[in-house]
């Protein structure tokens, strides 16, 4: 009897252990900069939720406390995309705000320890690709705003819809622009256009573009990425 209990012991402890080693193998652990790292040199660890639009994204201290959760549309969770939370260890929340491709980008709020709200703080984002801001203190802004902007490339590519006779539904697009410094359109593209023809089509009846009133960041004039979505059937 004696023998078959010590034995039972014997498997399940193996057991155990081997699911923690396996469990502690698939940890992503960060350093206190929350760049990845070996386990001996971590402060943090990730866990990934696979959800049906993306990833539920958590981080915990080395105590199992969570410090960080958000949700990312990338499906592998490796590119943070969405709204964000941070955390103390007490539980409180320290920040919150949204990530755009890894970067804070927009206005964080921020918080103490004890829950009492401190200042808010704005975030630029650059982007190397397309060598501008997507997002600054101060947006680009069109001079009646951004549906006075869509109207105007409404007014420009709605004739060569009809003409193509695109069904309802079908006619969704997608641009995008640098603004300037100085206030010009620059590297127009269709992010998602119709078909390869329509789009030649389109960008030779966009070669002459209105100027904006430029985006500002500390006060000075920088180049900024404009994306806007436009349904070309209303």
């Amino acid at each position: 009897m004696r023998r078959s209990v010590l034995f039972f012991t014997t498997v399940s402890f193996i057991i155990i252990f081997s699911l923690v080693s396996n469990a502690q193998k698939d940890k992503n652990w960060l350093d206190v900069t929350m760049q990845p790292c070996k386990k001996g040199k971590a402060y943090y660890y990730l866990s990934h939720t696979p959800m049906e639009d993306g990833q539920m994204v958590k981080m915990y201290d080395l105590a199992d406390r969570l410090r960080m959760k958000g949700f990312t549309e990338d499906k592998r969770g490796e590119i943070y995309d969405g709204p964000f939370e941070f955390y103390y260890a007490n539980g409180n929340v320290e920040s919150r705000g949204q990530y755009i491709k890894n970067q804070k980008v927009g206005l964080w709020e921020r918080y103490d320890t004890h829950g009492n709200k401190l200042a808010e703080r704005m975030y630029a984002a650059y982007n190397p690709m397309k060598q501008a801001f997507y997002y600054v203190d101060e947006m680009p802004s069109y001079e009646g705003g951004d549906e006075n902007f869509l109207n105007f490339l409404k007014h420009k590519l709605k004739p060569i819809v009809d003409q193509s006779r695109y069904s309802p539904g079908d006619t969704d697009i997608e641009v995008g622009f640098v603004v300037s410094e100085k206030g010009f359109i620059e590297s127009f593209e269709l992010v998602k256009g119709l078909d390869e023809e329509w789009n030649e089509k389109a960008l030779k009846e966009l070669n002459a573009m209105p100027l904006w009133e430029p985006g500002k960041k500390s006060g000075e004039n920088v180049r900024v990425w404009m994306q806007l979505t436009l349904d070309l059937s209303l």
